[in-house]
């Protein structure tokens, strides 16, 4: 075997184990739904976890998971693997997460419908924190997804979302109080982490 296999090899298990090349595999495949350009950089997951409400025995649900840089942070912050639900549509992302986090719940299911099917069974979790790229859809689906995600929260649980826009992603609601984060440099683009909970 040459050096140059060996070195190609090393570089190919690297990018396995970050998750990298399944990301890039998507974004291929389809650039718009996964919205970034890159996995979101601990720097990023860690002010994701910071704004989630978190308690050891409640479950908590994430939107649109991928390679699970965000997932890290949380199980990192808290919440146990048996508590995470992982909303993931993209095959090799489920596969990849079933995979890093064998104790989770992975549901391949459309983010908007599932949670609203959760809204509608009554399930509850502590908060909805959300990697979608939420900016690419409609206005009205935003405010529905928002308002849908509250409703299935505890009173102090939040609702998180990222965007690498100066706007929130989340259009404006008086039942809504939304806050953000500062600017996040140290992730591929910049980003900042909004948290919206219930007014009052």
């Amino acid at each position: 075997m040459t050096v140059r296999v060996k070195l190609r090899e090393k570089i190919a298990s690297r990018f396995n184990r970050q998750g990298s090349l399944k990301f890039a595999q998507a974004i291929f495949s389809d650039p718009r739904r996964t919205g970034a350009v890159a996995p979101s950089s601990s720097h990023l997951a860690r002010v994701m976890a910071e704004n989630a409400y978190i308690q050891p025995d409640g479950k908590l649900l994430e939107l649109g998971p991928g390679t699970g840089s965000i997932t890290k942070a949380l199980v990192k912050a808290g919440v146990s693997e048996e508590n995470l639900v992982l909303l993931e549509l993209d095959d090799g992302f489920a596969d990849y997460l079933a995979k890093k986090y064998p104790k989770a719940t992975i549901l391949q299911k459309d983010a908007f419908e599932a949670v609203a099917d959760f809204k509608a069974d009554g399930t509850m979790f502590t908060s909805v924190v959300s990697g979608l790229p939420l900016i690419n859809q409609p206005k009205h689906k935003r405010a529905q997804i928002a308002r849908d995600a509250l409703d299935i929260i505890v009173p102090e649980g939040s609702f998180v979302q990222f965007t690498y826009q100066v706007y929130s992603p989340v259009p404006r609601d008086d039942a809504i109080i939304a806050t953000r984060s500062r600017r996040i440099w140290g992730n591929i683009p910049s980003a900042v982490v909004w948290k919206y909970q219930r007014a009052g």
